[in-house]
């Protein structure tokens, strides 16, 4: 086999791999736009009935700032990082609370760079 013919041989397995994902998108694609009865689908799906409503995900006002500060009372030699994960918020949102929480007073920075809880 020439190299050409490979060539070929190869485009066209790659094209049939291709046009086989795409009637599967476009299968995905008309089973979120039609409800299998010719009608456009809008809005989310109906909620079970019965089923209790969940949260939206949010937490209260200023609960983020005390688990991070428990978080430090718990462990005052971790890196802000790892308070971070502990509570389940980003690096740069738990060093903007760590700041609110050092201007409060609740911590301070220690020559180190980790936080500890000021004495009460």
């Amino acid at each position: 086999m020439t190299k050409t013919e490979e060539a070929v041989s190869v485009l066209s397995r790659r094209i049939a791999e291709i046009d086989a994902e795409r009637k599967q998108l476009d299968r995905a694609l008309r089973t979120l736009v039609d409800d299998g009865r010719g009608r456009r689908r809008t809005g989310s799906a109906p909620k079970a009935a019965g089923k209790p409503r969940r949260g939206t995900g949010r937490a209260r006002r200023g609960r983020r700032r005390d688990q991070l500060l428990e978080a430090i009372r718990r462990n005052p030699e971790a890196r802000i990082s790892e308070h971070a994960r502990t509570i389940g918020v980003g690096g740069s949102q738990a060093a903007a609370l760590a700041r609110q929480l050092v201007d409060a007073g609740a911590i301070r920075r220690t020559d180190r760079g980790r936080y500890q809880a000021a004495a009460a």
